[in-house]
């Protein structure tokens, strides 16, 4: 089978962080838990010193096997250096738990045992099992600058939208 452009596309980001964050309670709502998100990467790109436009990240929904609670994994990038640190990793996920979050696991990207694959591999036809999580659907999202390096076909990071606060 043939790679997808976005795995291609994906595949040449620098990753810097693989996070996965959780619901509290498994009676929130998508609603709820797409707001956090959106609230704890404005603050997370602020503890950085970057405009939230600058960092790219793709995310995808995942239902746990054991709870059914939905929960998010994200690759992140285009953080300034020293972004990913051991202490910091244990702000991001501190941070998401005090916006009312449930568990949060950040660390450093390691590109040698993850990759973009783990997030599209609902993507692929031949992984039934993983679709029928979706519903047969990916449930991909991608930051506004990484559909914009995507679709440009720009590989460059730390591009013109990184605007520093």
């Amino acid at each position: 089978m043939s790679e997808s452009p976005y795995t291609a596309a994906l595949g040449r980001v620098t990753w810097q962080m693989f996070v996965t964050l959780t619901l509290r309670r498994s009676e929130e709502s998508r609603k709820r838990l797409e707001a956090r998100f959106f609230c704890w990467m404005d603050r997370t790109s602020r503890l950085c010193g970057v405009h939230r436009r600058a960092v790219l990240w793709c995310r995808r929904a995942e239902l746990g096997e054991q709870t059914g609670r939905l929960h998010f994994h994200c690759l992140i990038g285009n953080l300034p250096k020293g972004c990913v640190t051991q202490r910091l990793c244990w702000d991001y996920c501190n941070l998401w738990e005090s916006l009312g979050g449930g568990i949060a696991r950040a660390r450093a990207f390691d590109a040698e045992s993850e990759g973009p694959q783990y997030l599209l591999k609902a993507l692929s036809k031949a992984d039934v099992y993983e679709s029928s999580k979706f519903g047969g659907k990916a449930d991909l999202m991608l930051s506004e600058s990484l559909v914009e390096m995507v679709t440009t076909g720009r590989t460059g990071q730390r591009g013109p939208w990184a605007v520093r606060r």
